[in-house]
């Protein structure tokens, strides 16, 4: 199915890349990295989302190109990721789209045009490492931290043992970046999530499905550890 969405993507121009509503890390690294990686392949692509760039990712890369809008622009194609059903981006103007569906979770759906959903992996951020190998485009600094924020806050940068182990997991492909903490500015942006034990837990943001929370913490506290 790769070689069908990579396919897809080289018949077209324009681009909308979007994830669900209130997007968690890897809805955000992987549309982020995801548009990049279109760019370098001399397409035109804009990452389109509901309701936005949580706080504690925008001083990722590419972050500020970020669109928020509750309708899609005028595209030849969407790419999902993370998503269900169209409902879950809770954009308008997607039926009449051409649709490319990329997921990771066993609950993924058929909907789209093209559907490549594989429940093997453990986050959307490994599917869209392999479309760029696929499509020969060099994973530099910025798409490589995209990625790695994406695996490191959907599996809590531990392995799932649910999944089976792969020789060369997709982190070790990222040579360049901290194998533990990302800092990204001069108020340290964590993107792998510690324990709100370690912190203040009235002040980190209300865990999610997975029982985490999180917050941004000073670059001297990281220091400290």
């Amino acid at each position: 199915m790769l070689e069908r969405v990579l396919q897809e993507i080289r018949a077209r121009r324009r681009f909308v890349v979007t994830s669900h509503a209130r997007p968690d890390g890897d809805g955000i690294g992987s549309a982020l990295a995801c548009a990049q990686i279109l760019h370098v392949m001399g397409k035109d692509a804009e990452v389109v989302m509901h309701d936005g760039v949580p706080r504690i990712y925008q001083n990722l890369p590419f972050a500020d190109r970020v669109r928020q809008a509750d309708r899609v622009p005028p595209n030849d194609a969407v790419i999902l990721l993370e998503c269900d059903t169209v409902k879950r981006t809770l954009l308008d103007g997607l039926d009449n789209c051409f649709l490319i569906n990329i997921d990771h979770h066993a609950s993924g759906r058929n909907f789209a045009h093209v559907n490549w959903i594989d429940a093997t992996v453990m986050a959307t951020a490994e599917l869209v490492f392999r479309l760029a190998r696929l499509a020969c485009v060099p994973v530099d600094r910025d798409i490589a931290t995209c990625l790695y924020t994406a695996l490191m806050t959907d599996t809590g940068s531990r392995p799932d043992s649910r999944l089976p182990r792969r020789p060369v997991p997709v982190a070790t492909r990222f040579p360049n970046l901290s194998p533990q903490r990302k800092i990204r500015s001069e108020k340290a942006l964590v993107v792998t999530h510690i324990p709100c034990r370690r912190l203040d837990a009235s002040t980190c943001r209300p865990p999610d499905d997975s029982g985490r929370g999180w917050r941004s913490v000073p670059r001297s506290t990281v220091s400290a550890w």
